[in-house]
């Protein structure tokens, strides 16, 4: 089994801890990373680098970005997900898919990755946060629809398996790659025969037979949003399921 955090050139970091001038500041590559640190600690100083939706693949850092990045405590990215990062110094985080905010174990081993870093960077930081974070996110993760449900994307998939929602069909099945016109066929054909389908607000949704549902979730955080009130509100939108 992979470790899910690796360690990069990092020992000035490992070994000093932060310096006494005052650079604490935990940088942070992107948003979902961010809205994780903000449930461990809102009053933390970060700094975020890619504060947009959507693809982070395609940023382009700049000269500012790098060098906020190399003279924090700690500069936290993920791999396959931060490529524009590569090379940097820094603790990055290797999960089984680098879209970790949407499922579960994703979620938890970043937690641990983020707590220890404000463990070692910020004084305002209570570690004892940790735990009952855990205990909320889980008591949010144990929803169980089983079901089934059409979903717009490989990313809507990811995130309804999280509470046994089957995915007969996927109209978006790879990242970065748009369905054929055959692919967006087939889709239309399952979707009449399940009558439901479940879809990020930035994905867009081919004319659908009569009579399908959709329920529209929003599975990318918002710069400053927590994580908990982002799983909150789309587990709220998943319990309509129940009722259909």
């Amino acid at each position: 089994m992979r470790r899910f955090i690796s360690v990069l050139i990092i020992l000035p970091l490992i070994v000093g801890g932060c310096s006494k001038d005052g650079k604490d500041t935990v940088v942070l590559a992107n948003v979902p990373l961010h809205s994780l640190a903000l449930d461990l600690c809102d009053s933390c100083n970060y700094y975020v680098i890619v504060r947009t939706q959507g693809h982070m693949h395609f940023y382009e850092p700049t000269p500012k970005d790098y060098d906020v990045a190399h003279s924090s405590c700690a500069f936290v990215k993920v791999r396959g997900l931060d490529e524009w990062a590569k090379g940097w110094r820094g603790v990055e985080l290797d999960p089984p898919n680098p879209h970790f905010w949407l499922y579960h174990r994703g979620v938890m081993e970043a937690l641990d990755s983020l707590s220890a870093v404000l463990e070692r960077c910020q004084q305002r930081y209570e570690p004892s946060t940790l735990e009952s974070l855990r205990r909320y996110l889980d008591s949010l993760f144990s929803l169980n629809l089983q079901r089934e449900a059409c979903a717009s994307s490989f990313v809507v998939e990811i995130f309804l398996k999280n509470f046994g929602v089957e995915t007969p069909c996927v109209l978006q099945g790879e990242e970065m790659r748009e369905p054929s016109p055959v692919e967006v066929e087939n889709f239309k054909r399952m979707v009449k025969n399940v009558g439901l389908v479940v879809r990020d607000t930035s994905d867009v949704l081919p004319d659908l037979p009569s009579g399908v549902r959709i329920i529209t979730l929003s599975l990318h955080p918002n710069f400053g949003q927590k994580y908990s009130n982002f799983l909150r509100k789309n587990v709220e939108k998943l319990l309509f399921l129940q009722k259909m």
